[in-house]
């Protein structure tokens, strides 16, 4: 008997305090952990963007050496030389582009439709080739254009790709700065 008045004589939190408790942490997790999930978001496409850029430069400078970059007569045939090098695990024609790419997106204020990205003027490049589709094996979907008149002088004006790093995001914009989303432009420096 004496243990059980020394027990009633503690004092527990009544339920109302404990909801009060959790509706004041659930309060503070809704304004703290957005704000949080953006940033991580946005450092992840960073590195992302990062990481394919280096892959690209790194392939394509081991395509010049091997004098595989220059000499490909369509981007068809520089993706498939491409193919070599990279782990690419679907490559689309022209024709059928939203099997590897997303069918709509933003670049910068625009809302773009895959449907004009056919040729390499879709680039501002008047090379007269095709744009292609690939997909790589960690997911990344990239769409090339290809020069067939580059010069293993000027590798920077070869190859011009538009990529996109994240396969389950669905709203899709360029800003025009590379890893400030997961959407992003390949610029050559292989010098």
């Amino acid at each position: 008997m004496n243990l059980v008045n020394k027990i009633s004589k503690y004092k527990a939190f009544t339920l109302n305090e404990l909801l009060i408790a959790i509706v004041i942490i659930g309060i503070i997790a809704s304004i703290t952990i957005p704000p949080l999930m953006e940033d991580t978001s946005k450092k992840h496409d960073k590195v992302a963007s990062d990481k394919i850029q280096i892959a690209i430069t790194n392939v394509l400078k081991s395509m010049r050496l091997e004098s595989n970059l220059t000499g490909n007569e369509t981007t068809e045939n520089f993706v498939n030389e491409l193919q070599e090098h990279m782990n690419i695990r679907k490559i689309c024609g022209s024709n059928e582009l939203s099997n590897c790419f997303v069918e709509h997106f933003w670049v910068s204020e625009d809302y773009k439709n895959l449907s004009a990205y056919t040729s390499s003027s879709a680039f501002g490049k008047d090379w007269g080739t095709n744009i292609n589709g690939v997909v790589l094996s960690d997911g990344t979907r990239m769409l090339i254009a290809y020069n067939p008149n580059c010069s293993k002088f000027e590798p920077e004006n070869c190859v011009s790709i538009f990529y996109d790093t994240n396969k389950t995001n669905k709203k899709k914009k360029y800003t025009g700065i590379n890893g400030a989303t997961s959407m992003g432009v390949y610029n050559a420096e292989l010098e």
